[in-house]
């Protein structure tokens, strides 16, 4: 296979991982927006798919937090405090940064109790794409072992 070819098919793999991923948080934020009590208001969507987009690019600033909790030490608490700044860390950036982008974007609007259930919605999320992740590295580990 030539290598420009592996490349291109790279991008384009990389490209729609981005599009899915901007679609499901342009469709999250489209229902949170349906509940009343949330007071979201769409504008126009392209601020919906670029606030979508920013919240993606978060991907790089959070692996780079994430290279924290791979610190070596020989003491557990050590290890957990590592961890446990590491996480705090990452969420107090985060939210800072969603708060950033909330008064960047003039075609969405949020309300004070849309954008922290947004964070949350957001963070579980992640959350759970990160234990599937971790199960699917340690299942393909155990079965490269047999």
């Amino acid at each position: 296979m030539n290598k420009g070819i592996f490349w291109l098919c790279i991008v384009v793999v990389i490209l729609l991982i981005v599009a899915l991923y901007t679609g499901i948080f342009s469709f999250l934020i489209y229902l949170l927006s349906i509940i009343p009590i949330l007071n979201i208001t769409i504008y126009n969507w392209p601020s919906v798919f670029t606030f979508s987009l920013c919240i993606i690019i978060w991907i790089i600033p959070y692996e780079l937090i994430g290279f924290l909790q791979d610190i070596p030490g020989k003491n557990k608490y050590l290890i957990k405090l590592f961890s446990l700044i590491s996480t705090l860390l990452n969420l107090s950036l985060f939210t800072l940064y969603i708060l950033f982008l909330d008064h960047r974007f003039i075609g969405l609007s949020f309300s004070k109790v849309g954008i922290i259930c947004l964070i949350i919605i957001t963070i579980a999320l992640s959350k759970i794409i990160n234990i599937a992740g971790t199960k699917l590295k340690d299942a393909e580990e155990n079965n490269n072992n047999i």
